[in-house]
């Protein structure tokens, strides 16, 4: 039984208060790779990401490194959640547009200049 309650977001953009941070630092460790967290230099990452349904709370939380782990699983996360909305879409009959789109009629010929804008001198 924890001693202290779960943290749980009333909303996806509530802010991760410093006292959860804090307790998800935990020993300062990657969740990923195992290496060793500097201060500034680890971010607060959800193991199941919003945009895929996981849950703004604190058991949803663990700290990552910036790089590579943090960035690396937030290009998976963000290719998972697309891979995810073409499969759904796909199911329900949506597709996306095929071919050009509607084409402008374009800029219409301009007639040939037939004088110059000041006289032409001849030479003699």
């Amino acid at each position: 039984m924890r001693s202290t309650p779960e943290w749980i977001a009333k909303h996806d953009d509530e802010a991760i208060p410093p006292r959860v941070r804090v307790r998800v630092f935990g020993n300062g460790i990657c969740a990923k790779c195992g290496r060793q967290l500097l201060p500034g230099k680890w971010a607060c990452d959800h193991v199941i990401a919003l945009a895929n349904g996981g849950q703004h709370r604190e058991a949803n939380l663990q700290p990552l490194c910036n790089s590579p782990c943090h960035s690396g699983k937030t290009a998976r996360d963000v290719a998972i959640k697309s891979k995810t909305y073409h499969m759904r879409a796909k199911a329900i009959g949506v597709s996306a547009r095929k071919g050009p789109g509607i084409q402008s009629r374009g800029f219409g010929k301009s007639s040939p200049q037939n004088s110059a804008s000041r006289p032409v001198e001849r030479r003699s």
